[in-house]
């Protein structure tokens, strides 16, 4: 039987949990999932720092991770290192795909740089051990590690006519990360390593497989590049994955340190040809280079037949206004719904999906890049994070808080998506 994406999500909401103990994220929002999936486990590590860990997923073959912070504070989270697999059967079992979990480090820092405990959402897909959904696609995904040529440490694969959404489809992944290049120390995580940007120096272009983790649907084509331009700015190019109505990509830093990352739309020139994005790496109020982990998806949601939502809030200073890229699946087949985006003050937005009268899965949102105005340079930094969902009768409120390099609540461009149950027929 052929086997699809594994996704999976997790509201985190035990931010001051009991260190060093396991908790299981509540059920109320997670992914449908058979009987025998496990559940996420996250573990507090220490103040600011948390593993969060998945199971039900081919842990050797590409997969992505999105982390953002929720509430009402100016404090965003990231990865702190690159995952690893991580075996969790007992000794002496036959090894197969269901003994293993893919362990992911996350890491929440206020406006300052400081490790601060906070709630985040997580979201997840990777391939799945038995059947499940297909792929909705196009779609891509990777994490980047360095600068430089690193295909030496890579294994291409071509994956048979036996493997579902996947026929046909490239694969590449580093065998073994934690021993990848030179690494840069970060003693709060077990791993305690990951790729430092700085420590390259190079023609700047990742080639053709060497982004850890790579994946694109589209069987015809290379695997996701990126060239780094300058200090903390990416050209992505995701081959052949043009539409007449490209997608959003999700983007989330990966690093010892406080950077985080910004993403710009996803351009192509035309159907069929490459889609290009511009990712933004900053540390306060200055450029800085960083690793990332990037998804793109076309649809609003990863799986075919399920609910979501997307927008891009190009309009940021207007009272209400439908955002450019809006996509709405509704609660029903046939059905679908709207999208309004509204500013509420200073920084704080709210978008409204008609339609979705759900609990979400996952909820995502992230600052665009900075751009002139009206002459005037705008200032960089901002990052957003999703503050709550409220249920209407009409639909789904999403609040949204952008802040500036300093912390302080601030206007800027957004990106919002948000994914939940399976459509229903009426």
């Amino acid at each position: 039987m052929g086997k699809g994406i594994w996704q999976d999500f997790a509201w985190v909401e035990q931010a001051n949990s009991e260190v060093l103990k396991i908790f299981h994220p509540s059920d109320e929002y997670a992914a449908l999932r058979p009987a025998a999936a496990p559940k996420i486990e996250v573990t507090h590590l220490a103040k600011g720092r948390y593993t969060v860990a998945v199971g039900w997923h081919d842990t050797f073959q590409p997969y992505q991770a999105q982390v953002v912070t929720y509430g009402t504070d100016n404090v965003r989270c990231k990865f702190g290192e690159f995952a690893e697999p991580t075996y969790v059967g007992r000794v002496g079992t036959t090894l197969n795909l269901s003994d293993w979990k893919s362990r992911m480090y996350v890491k929440c820092v206020d406006a300052d740089g400081n490790l601060v405990d906070s709630r985040f959402v997580f979201s997840f897909s990777g391939r799945a051990v038995s059947a499940t959904h297909k792929l909705r696609g196009p779609a891509a995904y990777f994490e980047t590690t360095m600068e430089g040529e690193v295909t030496s440490n890579y294994v291409e694969v071509v994956e048979g006519a036996a493997n579902g959404p996947f026929d046909g489809v490239r694969l590449s992944y580093c065998r073994d990360p934690l021993n990848f290049g030179l690494m840069t120390p970060d003693p709060g995580f077990p791993g305690g390593a990951v790729p430092n940007p700085d420590d390259f120096v190079s023609t700047g272009l990742y080639k053709e497989g060497a982004g850890f983790m790579s994946y694109n649907s589209s069987p015809d084509n290379p695997l996701p590049e990126i060239r780094r331009t300058s200090t903390g700015i990416y050209d992505v190019r995701l081959p052949g994955l043009g539409t007449p109505n490209p997608g959003l990509v999700q983007v989330t830093a990966i690093g010892s340190g406080s950077a985080h990352c910004v993403a710009g739309l996803p351009i192509a020139s035309s159907p069929g040809s490459d889609l290009r994005v511009r990712v933004e790496g900053w540390r306060e109020s200055k450029r800085v280079n960083t690793g990332f982990v990037l998804n793109y998806d076309e649809g609003v949601t990863r799986y075919q037949l399920h609910q979501g939502a997307r927008v891009y809030a190009d309009n940021w200073l207007e009272a209400s206004y439908t955002p450019a890229r809006s996509d709405n699946t509704g609660t029903f087949v046939d059905a679908p719904g709207t999208n309004t985006a509204y500013r509420i003050g200073t920084g704080r937005y709210r978008v409204h999906h008609t339609n979705l009268r759900v609990k979400p899965n996952s909820v995502w949102a992230g600052a665009a890049p900075a751009f002139e105005l009206l002459g005037i340079a705008a200032p960089g930094g901002s990052y957003c994070k999703v503050e709550k969902w409220v249920p209407k009768s009409t639909g789904t409120d999403v609040y949204i808080r952008c802040y500036d390099a300093e912390g302080k609540l601030a206007d800027s461009r957004y990106y919002e998506t948000y994914q939940g149950h399976e459509l229903r027929a009426t």
